[in-house]
C-alpha cells in the first residue's frame, strides 16, 4: 500500500512538473510574439532558450524608449529631451477633460467629464524627498505637525541605514509621461490646493480654483497601496480626500508655479 502511494505521488509531481514548464513556455512565446524584426519561432518551446527574466522584461515594457521614443512625431517626447535634468518643466497651457462621464467609483464625484481650460505653468519633475524636505526644515526652521503635536507616526530614526536604505524607491524607476513629470500615477498619493467636493458641473470652465472653504483637501494619483481590488484610484479621474493636517507614509507633493522661480532660472 505504501508502494502505490508512493508511486502514485511521484505521477502526480512529475505531471504537475510538465504542466508548469509548458505554461512557462507559452506565457514565453506569447511575450516575444509579435516583435517587429525578429524571426518566428519555428521549433518546439524551449525554456532553456536564452529568455529574459521577468524583471528584464518588466524594465523593457516600462522603459523610456518603449513609451515614448519609439512614438513617431512625438513632440513632447523632444521637449522632455530638452528638459531632462530640470527640477521642474513648463507644461504649456491648453484644454483637458477633467473627471469621467463613466465614474468607477460614483461617492468620490470622479463626474462629470467637464472641458477644464488651464494656463501654463511649471510643476516639479518628481514628489518632494524626504531628503528635499530635510533641507527645507534645516533652511527654514520649519517645525512640522509631528512636533507640534508632540507625536508621529514616523520611526525612521528607529531604522537601521541598511533598512531604509533598502525601502527606498528610486524616482526614475518608471519612466516620465509626455511632459517629463515622473510617477504622476502611483508610488504615493499627492496634494492638491483644492478643497473637496463631490458635486460638480459639467459646464466648461477657464482656471477653476475649486471651493472657497471646506474641511478635507483633495489627493489625486493613487499610491503603491492601490489596486483594482482594494483601492483602485491610480486612474487619471480617480480621487481622494484628506484633512490638511494628516500624514501618511504613501502621500506627499509636488511644487507648482505660475512662472520659473528665481533660483531656478
Amino acid at each position: 500500500m505504501a508502494a502505490t502511494r508512493h508511486n502514485l505521488f511521484w505521477v502526480v509531481y512529475t505531471c504537475w512538473l510538465l504542466w508548469l514548464r509548458s505554461a512557462e513556455c507559452l506565457d514565453d512565446s506569447e511575450e516575444e510574439e509579435g516583435k517587429p524584426g525578429e524571426e518566428e519561432d519555428q521549433g518546439d518551446c524551449v525554456c532553456s532558450k536564452s529568455r529574459a527574466s521577468d524583471a528584464e522584461r518588466a524594465a523593457r515594457k516600462y522603459s523610456l524608449e518603449a513609451n515614448v521614443f519609439q512614438q513617431p512625431n512625438n513632440r513632447r517626447g523632444d521637449d522632455r529631451l530638452k528638459n531632462e535634468g530640470m527640477k521642474m518643466v513648463p507644461i504649456p497651457a491648453g484644454v483637458f477633460t477633467m473627471g469621467t462621464d463613466e465614474p468607477i467609483i460614483k461617492q468620490d464625484g470622479e463626474g462629470p467629464g467637464r472641458r477644464v481650460h488651464i494656463g501654463n505653468f511649471f510643476m516639479d519633475r518628481y514628489e518632494v524627498s524626504n531628503a528635499e524636505f530635510k533641507k527645507f526644515v534645516n533652511a527654514t526652521g520649519y517645525v512640522t505637525e509631528a512636533e507640534r503635536f508632540g507625536d508621529s507616526f514616523v520611526f525612521e530614526g528607529m531604522l537601521s541605514k541598511e533598512v531604509k536604505n533598502g525601502i527606498h524607491q528610486a524616482v526614475t524607476a518608471f519612466p516620465p509621461n509626455g511632459y517629463g513629470l515622473y510617477n504622476i500615477v502611483g508610488n504615493a498619493w499627492e496634494w492638491t490646493s483644492d478643497w473637496w467636493e463631490i458635486n460638480h458641473s459639467a459646464d466648461e470652465t477657464y482656471s477653476p480654483k475649486g471651493p472657497s472653504e471646506g474641511s478635507d483637501r483633495v489627493k489625486k494619483g493613487g499610491s503603491y497601496m492601490c489596486h483594482k481590488s482594494y483601492c483602485y484610484r491610480y486612474r487619471c479621474a480617480a480621487r481622494s480626500q484628506n484633512t490638511p493636517d494628516s500624514s501618511a507614509s504613501n502621500l506627499g507633493f509636488r511644487c507648482a508655479a505660475d512662472s520659473l522661480p528665481d533660483y531656478l532660472k
